[in-house]
């Protein structure tokens, strides 16, 4: 008696590794970003500006971390 094997579909796999690598990227994008905003050399090159600098670090993180704006522009 012969038995087919069923031959795996590959497919699936390919699509949740590209996706997995997508999120990957983007996490370390955002990752980086945000390091840059939490460097002080970033925010103290201009001791005048760093109020305003801070309520731009809180919005900036606010889109970031606000799930609309991250699942909005992960495939952009």
């Amino acid at each position: 008696m012969i038995v087919a094997k069923k031959i795996p579909d590959f497919s699936s796999l390919l699509e949740t590794t590209f996706e997995q690598m997508i999120l990957t990227v983007h996490r370390r994008k955002v990752a980086s970003g945000v390091l840059k905003i939490f460097s002080l050399h970033h925010f103290q090159k201009n001791k005048y500006q760093h109020t305003r600098n801070e309520a731009y670090r809180e919005t900036f993180l606010l889109k970031i971390f606000s799930n609309n704006h991250f699942f909005k522009n992960l495939y952009a």
